[in-house]
């Protein structure tokens, strides 16, 4: 008769302290990626963003792409959670944007 094997307990993924994680994250992003994240926090649309940054719609897909990657993340809004979860408001350390673009 074959041993019984119990499945094993589900594990929780442990949350990373708040602090260093996103102190680490934030250092691997570019100023421009920054820049977009804020933005992105703010609940801004691509056209939005693309508009406050002075740059084009495609290259604001190219900087949430790369905070998909760098987030973990499948979509837009996972990377916002997931940045306030780890205390990167819209408020912290933003560079300003030229406010004559609208």
């Amino acid at each position: 008769m074959p041993p019984s094997v119990s499945p094993a307990p589900p594990v929780a993924p442990a949350a990373p302290p708040s602090g260093t994680a996103g102190a680490e994250l934030t250092d691997r992003l570019t100023e421009r990626e920054h820049t977009a994240l804020t933005l992105l926090l703010r609940g801004m649309s691509n056209n939005q963003i693309a508009r406050a940054m002075g740059i084009s719609i495609h290259g604001v897909k190219r900087h949430v792409s790369n905070l998909l990657v760098k987030f973990d993340c499948s979509n837009r809004t996972e990377v916002a959670l997931v940045a306030q979860r780890l205390g990167l408001s819209s408020a912290t350390g933003v560079p300003r944007v030229n406010p004559a673009v609208r």
